[in-house]
């Protein structure tokens, strides 16, 4: 399998990170919603600084909390939220939807740490790792 990184790489450089901008890539929708979270959400044990949902077919919405994911990651979280979104169609044909989504996410990981990598400074991109290792253990 192909992994769109160059294009998809263009894609999020010309986004403006707005509320609700639409995205188009790889004939796929995308409505972005970039807003700083409440209090109360984070409190929420349930609560992630990133997500995505399908509220219907024609299009995928994703989640961006400001206040949680730096200006300097953004990019890089929503390169790694659509990546993790177009692997998981393609790979939902052939495996289950767990399975599917959790390839789709390490995939879109190792695809990131590339982006993270090429457009970050050492130190920013050291606390960058840090920042993915707190997302993952759920401490944001």
């Amino acid at each position: 399998m192909s992994i769109p990184y160059k294009s998809l790489k263009k894609i999020v450089e010309k986004s403006k990170l707005g509320f609700q901008e639409e995205l188009k890539y790889r004939n796929i929708s995308f409505l972005l919603f970039v807003s700083e979270d409440t209090e109360l959400t984070r409190s929420d044990p349930n609560y992630e600084p990133t997500f995505y949902n399908k509220p219907d077919i024609s299009h995928w919405d994703i989640y961006m909390d400001t206040y949680n994911v730096p200006l300097e990651f953004q990019r890089i979280t929503l390169f790694h939220e659509i990546l993790e979104i177009v692997l998981f169609e393609r790979l939902e044909k052939h495996l289950k939807g767990d399975i599917a989504h959790a390839q789709a996410h390490i995939t879109a990981r190792i695809y990131d740490n590339k982006y993270a990598k090429e457009t970050l400074d050492e130190i920013t991109y050291q606390r960058y790792c840090n920042f993915r290792l707190e997302m993952l253990n759920g401490e944001r």
